[in-house]
């Protein structure tokens, strides 16, 4: 794995809670093995702006990799994750995964990990 900023590997392996960095970790093990390169974290904290605020919580994790990733490869990784966690059980629409593009600030498309307290991992994952 890495980071897009110096900064970032310090938020990662310090203040993000612990399962959305250990989702992020499979996930950039998976791309490593399916596709032979690694994801970079390009966003951990940021400020509670008109967003959700998921990243202010430090349960979100912005990753990406626009290099060597196709858009198919990355909504495979998306797809793969989503079958391993489900975000909670009584919010089906949300995801832990999301490939998205933001625009603006933030960049293009990258795949957004979100944990939620009643993240769990599925007992026989789809």
């Amino acid at each position: 794995m890495k980071y897009q900023k110096p900064h970032l590997d310090k938020q990662f392996e310090e203040e993000l809670e612990p399962l959305c960095a250990a989702i992020a970790l499979y996930a950039d093990m998976r791309c490593q093995v399916l596709f032979g390169c690694e994801l970079t974290v390009t966003s951990v904290f940021r400020e509670k702006t008109t967003d959700s605020g998921i990243h202010a919580l430090l349960r979100a994790v912005d990753m990406d990799n626009d290099k060597d990733l196709t858009p198919e490869q990355k909504q495979e990784l998306c797809d793969m994750i989503n079958d391993i966690f489900v975000y909670d059980v009584g919010r089906k629409n949300f995801k832990v995964c999301k490939y998205h593009s933001v625009g603006g600030t933030w960049g293009g498309d990258h795949l957004h990990i979100q944990i939620h307290p009643a993240t769990r991992q599925r007992i026989y994952p789809k």
